[in-house]
């Protein structure tokens, strides 16, 4: 599953559109951003949690939570959800979880249809 999260990155990143790398912690956000910024460089690659914004309007790769992501798809100011080539929803397996699966239902439903989910 990695592979194919950063197979959507690489396309996003070389079609020079956004591309959205959700996860359903914090500490896993922080790790991926972490990981991403070694692999493609900090100026590319900006970080959204709750309490974290880093690069948030210039980065090609953002990496958030998946509440996060969700919350933003209800705001309709929000314009940073379109024009995105993907939205990579790690842990999917999340959406089983009695309390926080609804988020992941939502963020499925409300992707714009032009929006690959990977």
């Amino acid at each position: 599953k990695t592979v194919c999260g950063e197979a959507a990155v690489y396309l996003g990143m070389a079609l020079k559109k956004r591309v959205m790398y959700t996860t359903p912690l914090k500490a896993l956000s922080n790790q991926k951003f972490n990981d991403f910024c070694k692999q493609f460089g900090p100026e590319r690659v900006g970080l959204l949690t709750g309490d974290i914004s880093i690069n948030r309007e210039n980065a090609s790769v953002l990496v958030l939570t998946t509440e996060v992501y969700r919350n933003m798809l209800y705001d309709k100011e929000d314009r940073s959800v379109r024009d995105v080539h993907s939205v990579i929803l790690d842990e999917f397996h999340y959406m089983n979880d009695r309390d926080r699966g609804t988020v992941w239902e939502e963020s499925v439903i409300h992707t714009p249809k032009d929006t690959l989910i990977v």
